[in-house]
Order: structure tokens, then C-alpha cells, then sequence
């Protein structure tokens, strides 16, 4: 019966995906490069199948990957923690261990979990795992805010340290808001610093 429903789901979609193409002597209404943009559910929830009908595609493991780490970047925008999405990313790593977004997403997700907890030696832990994410994508900031944080966290006496971080944090790549918070707790940082430094004058 399983494989009956793998037969019927696949030519389910050669029917949708490549008659009306026959027909009208067009392209197919979508490749396996556009449903994984613009339906990354669908292929997630169907790779097995899809991998089957594309399995002639050179990048198909590729095209897959994609999928995956498009579901997991938008539960993560939910719940940075997320297990689902960690799983999602470990999936596409698999299929296409060259994807820097998948290895990107899963130590951030990492390094959240870490940030989370809070004790000394998982923020270190933490910023170990921002650190990595940071090397799979160089010009953002984002994973940098979040080692700036979390050395705050971690010892919020360590002044140069953390200004450094959020100074490279702030000369790199970052979303508006994001930038706006690290401007703000950086300055709060700065006005600390001073105050102390004026204190043991």
C-alpha cells in the first residue's frame, strides 16, 4: 500500500508539474529550483518523492537542502532555540554538506540554546558556537551581537572585550532593529565603564 501511494504521489506530480508544459510546449509550470523558493513546506514534507522524479537533476541534494534550511530559517525567526529547526539543518547538512546556511543556522541555534541557559561554562559554550556561525557568514554581525552578549552575560566587568565585540558587531552586516539594540547596550556598557573608571581615579 506504501509504495502504491509513493507511485500515485509521483505521478501525481509529473501530471501537475510537466503536462500542462507538453501541451502548451512550454517549460514545466515549476522546476525543482523554484518550488524550493517559493514551496519549501511542500519539498521538505515530500523529498523522498521528489528526490525520486528528480533524480536525473545533478543538484537535486542541493536544491533540497535549500528547502529545508527556508522551513528552518522561519521557525527560527520564531524561536531561535527551535528543535525542529536544528534537525531541519542538521537534514540539509546532510544532503549537501557545502550549504554554509545550514552550518550557519545550526551553531546559531546552538549558541542560543547555550545563551539560554545562562551558566558560566555555557556561555562559553555559546560563544564558542556564535564564533563558529560566524565563519559561515563573514560580513553579518548578527552572530558577533550575540558573543557580545553573551560575554556580558558571561562577566559583565570584561569592558574591552565586549566593546571590541559590539564595535565589530556594528561595522558589520545587521538588520535595523538588531543594530538598534546593539547601539543602545553598547552605550549602556560605554556609560558603566566610565562611571568606573572615574570612580578609581
Amino acid at each position: 500500500m506504501r509504495i502504491f501511494r509513493h507511485r500515485l504521489f509521483l505521478f501525481t506530480l509529473t501530471v501537475g508539474l510537466f503536462l500542462p508544459g507538453i501541451f502548451s510546449c512550454a517549460p514545466p509550470v515549476l522546476t525543482l529550483e523554484e518550488l524550493a523558493v517559493q514551496q519549501p513546506e511542500f519539498v521538505v514534507q515530500h523529498s523522498d518523492s521528489l528526490a525520486q522524479a528528480y533524480r536525473d537533476q545533478p543538484d537535486v541534494s542541493a536544491l533540497l537542502a535549500r528547502a529545508y534550511v527556508a522551513v528552518a530559517d522561519s521557525l527560527t525567526r520564531k524561536n531561535p532555540r527551535s528543535d525542529q529547526a536544528l534537525s531541519l539543518y542538521n537534514q540539509a547538512h546532510a544532503l549537501d554538506p557545502k550549504n554554509a546556511d545550514a552550518s550557519y543556522g545550526a551553531w546559531m541555534v546552538k549558541g542560543h540554546r547555550y545563551y539560554k541557559q545562562g551558566g558560566r561554562n555555557d556561555l562559553w559554550e555559546g560563544i564558542q558556537a556564535f564564533a563558529t556561525a560566524a565563519r559561515y557568514r563573514p560580513d553579518s554581525g548578527v552572530p558577533l551581537v550575540w558573543m557580545a552578549r553573551s560575554y556580558a552575560k558571561k562577566d559583565d566587568d570584561d569592558f574591552e572585550l565586549i566593546i571590541e565585540t559590539y564595535n565589530k558587531a556594528l561595522n558589520s552586516g545587521l538588520p535595523d532593529e538588531l543594530r538598534r539594540e546593539a547601539e543602545a547596550e553598547l552605550e549602556a556598557i560605554q556609560k558603566r565603564k566610565k562611571v568606573l573608571d572615574d570612580f578609581w581615579k
